[in-house]
C-alpha cells in the first residue's frame, strides 16, 4: 500500500442517499480509478457487480452471504446450486437476480490477509473480463473469519494496488468498499486517513536516475469539509516534474523566469526562448 497511493483524491460527500454527516463516504481517486469507503447495506448498492464472500458450496445464509441471497432471490441460489462446490479459493459469478447490480461475484470467504489480497485481485480480474466499470465490496474477513478490521483493508488495499498497477488498461471506474458495522468501518476509516496522512506529509522526495527523460506525476486536490448542499467541485490537478527542454513542451502556457527588465538575454533559458 504504497506507490499507488501517492496520488489521492479525498471528498467528504454529506447529503442525498449518503450516510448521514458522522459517517461520511470517503472517496479516492487512484490512478484513474475511484475507491469508495462506505458504511451501509451492500444490497442497496447500483453497481455493474456485487461482491458475495462465501462458503465452498456457495450457500452461506449467514452474515453478508445470507443478505445478499436473500435480497437477490431465487435464480440466484439456483445459479449457485449450479455452479456447484468450490475450491477455497474459488471465485465464480452469477447474475444479479433482484438486486441492483448485472453480476454477483461469489468468492470463497478468505480466512487469512494472503488469501484476501489474493481473492481481490482475481475478483477484479473477473470484474475486467466482463468489462464491468463498477463493483462494490464486502468489508471481507471481518465476519466468520475474524481477521481484524485494519488487517483486512490493508490486504484488501494490497490485492487493489497489486492488480492496478499491473492493469494500467483495465475498464474499472469505480471501487466501492461496504461496512455494514460501525467498528468495523471506523477501523476501515482511520487507515484511509492514515494513508492519505503519509502521502501528504511525503511532499518533497529526493528522485535519482541514470535515465534521461525522468518524470514523476502526482494528483492533488484540496482537503475540505463542506456543509450539505455547499459541496464545491474540485478537478484534479496533475503535477508533474520532468528533465527535459521544457521549450519542447506542448501546453498552454510556458513559464519563463527572468529579470526585472524582462532582458531575454538573463539566463540560459531565457536564451532559448529568444531563439524560438
Amino acid at each position: 500500500m504504497n506507490s499507488l497511493f501517492s496520488g489521492f483524491l479525498r471528498k467528504w460527500i454529506f447529503g442525498g442517499d449518503q450516510p448521514p454527516m458522522n459517517v461520511p463516504t470517503i472517496t479516492f481517486q487512484i490512478d484513474g480509478k475511484e475507491v469508495m469507503l462506505k458504511k451501509g447495506d451492500i444490497t442497496k448498492e447500483s453497481v455493474d457487480a456485487i461482491v458475495n464472500t462465501t462458503n465452498k458450496t456457495l450457500d452461506l445464509h449467514s452474515g453478508v452471504s445470507g443478505a445478499i441471497l436473500k435480497a437477490a432471490g431465487s435464480s440466484v441460489k439456483d445459479e449457485c446450486k449450479t455452479l456447484g462446490s468450490q475450491p477455497y479459493d474459488g471465485v465464480v459469478v452469477t447474475g444479479g437476480g433482484q438486486l441492483q447490480c448485472l453480476y454477483i461475484v461469489h468468492m470463497v470467504g478468505p480466512t487469512t490477509a494472503a488469501l484476501i489480497t489474493t481473492a481481490v485481485e482475481k475478483t477484479l480480474g473477473i470484474c475486467d473480463r466482463r468489462n464491468i466499470a463498477t463493483v462494490a465490496f464486502p468489508a471481507i474477513g471481518t465476519g466468520k473469519a475474524g481477521i481484524a478490521p485494519r488487517v483486512a483493508i490493508n490486504a484488501i488495499f494490497d490485492g487493489m494496488e497489486n492488480y492496478l498497477l499491473s492493469n494500467t488498461a483495465s475498464n474499472l471506474k469505480t471501487i466501492t468498499i461496504v461496512a455494514f458495522d460501525t467498528t468495523v468501518y471506523d477501523s476501515f476509516a482511520t487507515v484511509f486517513n492514515e494513508s492519505l496522512e503519509m502521502s501528504s506529509g511525503s511532499s518533497m522526495e529526493s528522485v535519482q536516475s541514470n535515465s534521461s527523460n525522468q518524470s514523476i506525476s502526482l494528483s492533488v486536490c484540496p482537503i475540505s469539509v463542506f456543509p450539505v448542499g455547499t459541496l464545491p467541485f474540485y478537478p484534479t490537478v496533475k503535477v508533474m516534474l520532468k528533465q527535459e527542454d521544457i521549450t519542447k513542451e506542448s501546453v498552454d502556457a510556458i513559464v519563463n523566469s527572468t529579470n526585472e527588465s524582462m532582458d531575454l538575454n538573463y539566463d540560459k533559458f531565457s536564451e532559448m526562448l529568444t531563439a524560438i
